[in-house]
């Protein structure tokens, strides 16, 4: 019996939370076939590498094939011939790790998402990077037109760029969202531009971690005007809008810490259950106006905002510990409940939390 050797390649300082005895644990009984070694560059009898490094680690190994990243929860796949390694095989070890996905950073690559937004308008805050970057691409993927919204203007023209060669529409907006009179004007611009806006997901944030004791009261307004404030202004501003129409979808993206709590995270969990209960009041406030409001409470995924926090060691093992999937999100785990949210499916559904979090929140 031919034995399918498959390389282990794991870079401690950079992931400590995983080792190759746990990668091995997680996909030894797929085939008896399978022999994992430690890997090396001059192993040319590899079929994959099990890779721990993240894309940006000088220690990453450079293999040509398939190789699975278990460190970013995502898939690289180069082609080799299919007779050196069962497809059935590769598919099922991807499995337990991550789902196969082609190289894509819009979220449109595992969203099999029905054109069912087609002459819907959507505008998406914080829509230049992390979960906003997919969101954005997922709603223009199922055929919306989208308003690209960050701070920065070239931000914004790079991933309307991006959408536009993917044959969708986009708009560009910069808006600085804690202040008031910067929101009317986003608002003001998508309706000069597109007639209408059907669909608002309130995803700009930030997020802070530190004591309780040590947070001042520069730090409690910052995380509470980006993370509460504006979240409710942008739905009133565009709300108006959508009253005017007698329909709208309005999707807050609020937080596991926003249900339970969290050591040295005060204003953001604070901040997030606000979010929540004000989903729920104007959930029942704009009702009668056919708007339905709605929050998608993510668990930890990996994002700009946080990758810093998740280098260390001690946070992240306080965080996969409470996961019972043991692996934290990516932006791929959250834009199909947004999509959905944004659908038609859900002209029933008003004031609701869709939680997305590996088992988190279920103990």
């Amino acid at each position: 019996m031919k034995k399918i050797r498959v390389g282990v390649k794991y870079c401690g300082q950079c992931t400590p939370h995983i080792d190759g005895p746990s990668i091995i644990e997680r996909v030894k009984d797929i085939d008896d076939r399978i022999v994992f070694v430690p890997w090396g560059a001059s192993d040319k009898e590899v079929l994959l590498v099990i890779s721990g490094c993240p894309t940006d680690c000088a220690s990453r190994p450079a293999f040509d094939g398939p190789m699975l990243n278990v460190a970013g929860n995502f898939l690289e796949r180069k082609r080799l011939p299919a007779s050196r390694l069962p497809e059935a095989i590769l598919k099922r070890i991807f499995g337990q790790f991550s789902k196969p996905r082609p190289d894509c950073n819009l979220g449109k690559e595992t969203m099999e998402a029905p054109s069912n937004l087609k002459g819907k308008v959507a505008l998406v805050t914080g829509s230049t990077k992390g979960i906003g970057r997919g969101i954005v691409g997922s709603l223009a993927s199922a055929g919306a037109d989208v308003v690209v919204v960050s701070r920065n203007q070239e931000d914004c023209n790079r991933v309307a760029d991006e959408i536009k060669r993917h044959g969708n529409d986009a708009l560009p907006v910069a808006a600085d969202l804690t202040d008031l009179d910067a929101i009317e004007k986003l608002v003001e611009k998508t309706v000069r531009h597109y007639g209408r806006i059907d669909i608002l997901v309130n995803n700009a944030g930030a997020s802070l971690t530190k004591r309780a004791e040590e947070i001042t009261e520069a730090d409690w307004d910052r995380i509470l005007n980006i993370d509460l404030k504006s979240v409710f202004f942008c739905a009133q501003i565009a709300g108006r809008q959508m009253i005017a129409q007698k329909s709208g979808k309005i999707i807050n993206v609020a937080s596991i810490l926003g249900l339970v709590g969290d050591r040295q995270v005060l204003p953001y969990c604070v901040a997030k259950g606000g979010v929540i209960q004000m989903t729920k009041a104007l959930a029942l406030e704009w009702a009668k106006y056919n708007i339905q409001v709605n929050t998608i409470c993510p668990g930890y995924v990996i994002t700009p905002m946080n990758e810093a926090d998740l280098k260390d060691e001690k946070i992240f093992n306080h965080i996969i510990r409470k996961i019972p999937m043991r692996r934290l999100g990516d932006v791929d785990d959250m834009v199909g409940a947004v999509n959905f949210l944004a659908s038609q499916a859900t002209n029933y559904m008003t004031g609701q939390s869709l939680v997305i979090d590996g088992g988190w929140t279920a103990e």
